[in-house]
């Protein structure tokens, strides 16, 4: 199962401020992978949502905030085809999931394959550790992949342990870092993650959610959107080969494949 769709419709200049936005919370932004309320810039692509759902990416410019939150509000009205919606209470849209751990919350292994990038492992980490999924349903396991040397396992025991795990795989590569991850993992569920990522906080809920509404489902994956637009670059990345691909829940299967003849392989879109 993965979101799915066109791509996302990055600015045309550069920098710009990536923000979220939530139709139900007038006036507010806060920067991604957080809820904490911040004053942005003039120009903005922001990540729309509607009582935590994300619908789709918009930019505006403004002078004031308020001005410009009610622009991005106005073009996500006529660019998502979505109803702009009243202030009320920010309200969890996730339906209930089933399995063990804390009530419904199925256990859940997050593994983080990290190499010699501590500042970034950090914030990856913070966010992993401010989603709304029980504490005690999840575990945050760190692989640190063939380190030249002991700083990453420093950050994780003395600033995260025991909340976090640390495991070492002195053989370079994603894949055996993954795999080394994988024989650690304690949950019935794996997610992997890159240590440049913030996470959403609703991340873990929504995978929970897509397993336990299908027995069927073995694998889900989801739409990454840009954490920031500072340069160029950056912008033609997102524009010619980002994995923001829409925000439509599809379901694939081996068994009735798709005609695209590089399924299951495009990364980002499988």
């Amino acid at each position: 199962m993965s979101s799915t769709g066109q791509r996302l419709p990055v600015p045309s200049d550069t920098p710009v401020e990536v923000v979220d936005i939530d139709l139900a919370e007038p006036g507010r932004f806060s920067p991604p992978g957080s809820h904490e309320r911040i004053r942005p810039q003039s120009r903005v692509f922001a990540l729309v949502r509607l009582r935590g759902r994300p619908l789709g990416m918009v930019g505006g410019k403004g002078a004031a905030p308020a001005e410009l939150w009610q622009t991005l509000a106005d073009a996500a009205r006529r660019e998502l085809e979505v109803p702009l919606a009243r202030s009320s209470p920010r309200t969890p849209s996730a339906g209930p999931v089933s399995g063990g751990g804390a009530g419904n919350a199925p256990d859940i292994s997050v593994v983080i394959a990290t190499h010699n990038r501590c500042e970034l492992l950090r914030r990856c980490l913070d966010s992993l550790l401010r989603m709304e999924y029980p504490g005690s349903a999840f575990e945050v396991i760190v692989v640190d992949n063939a380190p030249a040397d002991d700083a990453a396992e420093q950050l994780v025991r003395e600033a995260y342990s025991p909340r976090v795990r640390y495991v070492r795989e002195p053989v370079a590569g994603l894949a055996r870092a993954r795999n080394r991850g994988l024989t650690a993992a304690r949950g019935g569920i794996v997610a992997f993650t890159d240590d440049d990522t913030l996470v959403d906080s609703r991340w873990l809920s929504a995978l929970a959610e897509a397993f336990s509404g299908n027995q069927a489902i073995g694998c889900v994956t989801g739409l990454i959107a840009p954490a920031e637009l500072q340069t160029e670059a950056q912008a033609v990345l997102e524009r010619h080969n980002g994995f923001g691909k829409g925000y439509d829940t599809r379901t694939w299967s081996l068994d009735d494949p798709p005609e695209d003849p590089l399924f299951p392989f495009t990364a980002g879109q499988f």
